[in-house]
């Protein structure tokens, strides 16, 4: 089930690429699961996905990432196998969070010293605010890397992952 998709970073390996996170269901257990890369609009329109989807898709070991949630998805076997609703006070999605809340953030941080785990996800004690903030102009070296890919002005669903 995808829980979180960022927001592409160019690349002059990948072209344009995402890393999304979710929770993997094919395991008993529910775990945690970073895909990397995902060239999200580079994908088919059939295997483009939306938040809360529930995605088959063949896997390997991301050699390049110690993390041990991280894996290499092969996108040629992507498939969307549907898509979870907000009924019931989001009851379906909220069952497969449920199993992975830890009691704290300091919980989540042993564990990432322990495992070397870098998801997880906790309910917050108090909320006290949000603050949002415009983003950073892109440093000098990614403004000529998206000049040198010319993203803009390409169709991005032609080229090759």
């Amino acid at each position: 089930m995808i829980t979180v998709k960022t927001y592409p970073e160019l690349s002059a390996k990948y072209h344009e690429t995402s890393c999304v996170a979710g929770i993997r269901l094919d395991q008993g257990t529910p775990q945690h699961v970073r895909l990397f890369p995902v060239p999200f609009r580079l994908l088919n329109e059939e295997s483009q996905f939306a938040k809360y989807s529930i995605v088959e898709v063949d896997v390997q070991r991301h050699h390049g990432d110690r993390r041990p949630e991280s894996l290499r998805p092969n996108l040629q076997s992507l498939k969307v196998i549907e898509r979870l609703g907000t009924a019931d006070g989001w009851r379906e999605r909220f069952s497969h969070v449920r199993p992975l809340v830890a009691p704290s953030l300091c919980s989540i941080k042993r564990d990432q010293e322990l495992r070397g785990t870098s998801l997880g996800v906790f309910r917050p004690a108090e909320f006290t605010g949000f603050r949002f903030a415009s983003a950073e102009p892109w440093p000098a070296s990614k403004a000529a890397l998206a000049d040198q890919l010319d993203l803009l002005a390409q169709d991005l669903r032609q080229l090759e992952c």
